[in-house]
């Protein structure tokens, strides 16, 4: 997300007209295999180590909630996808054996009835499979005082400036509201549902997401770092260029882990600049 589109600022302007303002709740039961994640599991990723060092991994996630919303009038309960970290499965290749690092990552997410989908309207199952359900396909080279160059689908140098979260808790709920109930309509004081969704009226205001791109990170000194990219989002049929740089910063105190990012974009699209931040303590 890089900010609203005209007709979603539009739709902020009637906003006060919604009295009823639904609530939602997400009980999610996880089955995880180690992912992005910073939960323990009780799988382990299954890996096979070539003569050479090379490392091949398979890992992945079944992520799997009850979400209930009630717009004031109604009440409806679904089973979903959670999509604050969706179900998927990954590839990975990596060989770390020396100076010069290569990985190389082919995920992919699968999310019938989504979380920030399903809505009074929508409850049925959607079995495709679009070409946006590929997170990454993606290949680094990467070098302790040379930094990382990433080349292929894959996060922005934006993506996450607006959700640094220590808590551990993200998996039900984190900065992004519209992730945990995005589909679901606000309901007007006349009774009719307003046609404004929770995901068109908030929104983190994070950065460029995961698309086709050219990355590069900067070394890290003294927990400082910058990183920039340029791409398409390529993956949805949309060839206009994305630009943007991050700077994030990582610290382990006596008393306090510290992590913070802060980026902007520029989407040539829709002609959008976004300059994002957060900070985490724990």
């Amino acid at each position: 997300m890089a900010g609203k589109p005209a007709e979603e600022e539009e739709e902020m302007k009637r906003l006060p007209q919604c009295a009823q303002l639904g609530s939602a709740l997400v009980l999610v039961a996880a089955a995880m295999i180690p992912s992005a994640l910073h939960a323990d599991s009780i799988f382990q990723p299954i890996e096979y180590t070539l003569g050479d060092g090379t490392v091949v991994r398979i890992s992945g996630q079944i992520n799997m909630g009850v979400l209930n919303y009630d717009d004031g009038q109604g009440s409806f309960t679904n089973v979903v996808n959670n999509d604050n970290s969706s179900s998927r499965v990954r590839l990975q290749i990596l060989n770390t054996t020396g100076e010069w690092k290569f990985e190389s990552t082919i995920e992919a997410e699968y999310q019938p009835l989504a979380s920030n989908v399903v809505s009074q309207y929508q409850d049925e199952p959607n079995w495709d499979f679009p070409a946006t359900n590929i997170r990454k396909a993606e290949v680094a080279l990467s070098h302790d005082n040379f930094g990382k160059l990433w080349l292929g689908q894959g996060s922005m140098a934006s993506d996450g400036t607006a959700e640094v979260d220590n808590s551990g808790t993200s998996v039900i709920a984190y900065s992004s509201l519209s992730d945990t109930a995005g589909g679901y309509f606000f309901r007007n004081s006349g009774d009719g549902l307003s046609g404004i969704s929770v995901g068109s009226a908030f929104s983190n205001f994070d950065g460029l997401g995961r698309k086709v791109r050219v990355r590069y990170d900067t070394p890290t000194f003294h927990g400082f770092g910058l990183r920039t990219s340029y791409g398409e989002d390529a993956f949805a049929d949309k060839d206009f260029p994305l630009y943007d740089i991050a700077a994030v910063y990582s610290g382990d105190f006596d008393t306090i882990d510290l992590d913070a990012a802060m980026g902007y974009a520029w989407n040539d699209e829709t002609d959008i600049e976004t300059l994002s931040g957060s900070i985490s303590g724990l």
